[in-house]
């Protein structure tokens, strides 16, 4: 769950400030069905040899079939970047997966402070 204050962006700012609300509170969902998108963006990737190194940001295990695919069928490489962040307010702990670093090519680990110059508080 996630709570921002609201300001003069926000539209009807003033109308809600008049109401005494001051923040927003709201929790972020999860897609469906991306997973299944980025393995047949994998798969149609290799098949029209539109690419030679794929690079996956995802830790779905249910991906390594696709990966495995591709890498055995079309000499495909799959460059995999996890993410290890700690649990936070806002977020649950986020760790790499070892199915889908076994199942790659090349693996790169993010951290904190490798992404934090990038991210808008």
């Amino acid at each position: 769950m996630r709570k921002i204050k609201i300001d003069d962006r926000v539209e009807n700012f003033k109308e809600l400030s008049r109401l005494g609300i001051d923040e927003i509170v709201y929790q972020r969902s999860r897609e469906k069905g991306i997973d299944v998108m980025i393995a047949i963006d994998i798969i149609n990737g290799a098949l029209n040899n539109k690419y030679d190194t794929a690079i996956l940001l995802s830790s779905d295990t249910d991906l390594v079939p696709a990966i495995d695919f591709v890498r055995n069928n079309y000499n495909k490489r799959i460059e995999y970047i996890g993410f290890s962040m700690p649990k936070t307010e806002e977020f649950e702990e986020t760790r790499p997966t070892k199915r889908l670093i076994y199942a790659t090519d090349l693996q790169r680990v993010l951290v904190v402070s490798d992404i934090k110059n990038f991210v808008l508080d």
